[in-house]
């Protein structure tokens, strides 16, 4: 496997990440794997081209680019050297630079050495014509370096969480407690679609966060939610942010006014306190709702689903025909774990 790339997934969940990251690449027809480094680094052969497309749909990975050396950690400064032998290939000639020093686990190393001595060997390489610039470099070499791996490349991408905090749920025209935040609702799209243009459905949309990435990623996404105030409240959230795109009907997911084949579901069902189904319990919830999923979803279509670890419902969606692919829990607070189950039949 010949390696091109390199992604930093985020540290607030790297297995989901991890998970995030290998559906982007079946998403991008990509059909071999990322191969993990260490917890937090992937490499892949995935072509440079692909990168942007990728990280423009990632909720996880903090940043990518091209791979020009990797390794064991102790391995580090020997590799130095040899990754600046092989620039000619990168189309960086005359570029101004800067090298950057990403230590994950707490690792124990000079990040100011290192970055003099990438430098220096950047610079020694008189054709290409790099000049230093620490202040507004054109380009960025990044050292990536935790206890067990190091990878040596030049980034590409930087995901920016920006857009994502101007989303946060707080901080919508409408939210509810339970809202889902931004990236989660992301990354369980991109864990549930094939496709770049594949049709979602939230039958349980809340406040509309699944609906709002979905949109934002290109999707058609169309949701449900049962009482009237909540759904007049997404509808202000969908407005505010994919006007134009507010597909929120007011409906009981258990009795869905919908006959159509949807790619993917993706959803995360009221439970707690929070619950907009009074007077049911959330496994007789799912339940209602498994028996009317074969009018709403294609018969290769995934559910993706988010619901409180403490709930017992992989015999349910396994009475239905339905098989477990993936899961992940998400610490949200100490009275709340979520988990993310991954179910296709």
């Amino acid at each position: 496997m010949g390696y091109a790339s390199f992604f930093l997934l985020s540290g607030e969940n790297p297995t989901l990440a991890y998970g995030e990251l290998c559906s982007l690449h079946n998403i991008l027809s990509h059909k071999e794997r990322p191969s993990l480094l260490d917890q937090r680094i992937a490499l892949s052969n995935l072509q440079p081209d692909k990168i942007g497309k990728l990280m423009q749909r990632a909720a996880y990975t903090k940043l990518s680019g091209i791979a020009m050396a990797w390794g064991e950690s102790n391995e580090l400064m020997n590799a130095i050297n040899e990754a600046a032998t092989d620039l000619a290939s990168l189309g960086i000639y005359g570029r101004s630079f800067r090298c950057r020093v990403f230590r994950l686990g707490g690792v124990d190393i000079d990040s100011m050495e290192i970055e003099k001595r990438l430098a220096s060997s950047l610079l020694a390489q008189d054709e290409i014509g790099l000049k230093l610039n620490l202040t507004n470099p054109d380009i960025i070499f990044s050292i990536i370096v935790s206890p067990n791996a190091f990878v040596i490349g030049l980034v590409k991408n930087v995901l920016s969480g920006k857009e994502f905090n101007e989303r946060r749920a707080g901080r919508r025209p409408f939210t509810i407690p339970s809202a889902l935040q931004p990236k989660l609702s992301r990354c369980m799209v991109n864990l549930a679609v094939k496709g770049m243009n594949d049709k979602i459905l939230d039958p349980f949309a809340g406040t509309g966060s699944i609906l709002i990435e979905a949109a934002l990623m290109g999707h058609i996404s169309v949701g449900l939610e049962i009482k009237g105030w909540i759904c007049r409240g997404a509808l202000a959230n969908l407005s505010t942010y994919i006007p134009s795109c507010e597909n929120i009907i007011q409906a009981d997911a258990r009795k869905a006014p919908l006959r159509a084949e949807f790619d993917a579901i993706v959803t995360d069902p009221p439970y707690g306190r929070s619950s907009t189904i009074p007077g049911k319990s959330f496994t007789d919830l799912i339940n209602n709702f498994l028996s009317e999923v074969d009018y709403l979803l294609a018969k290769d279509g995934k559910i993706v689903m988010a619901y409180p670890r403490d709930s017992r419902i992989t015999d349910i969606v396994y009475e239905y025909g339905f098989n477990l692919l993936e899961s992940y829990s998400v610490y949200v607070h100490k009275s709340l774990t979520r988990e993310i189950v991954v179910l296709q039949r």
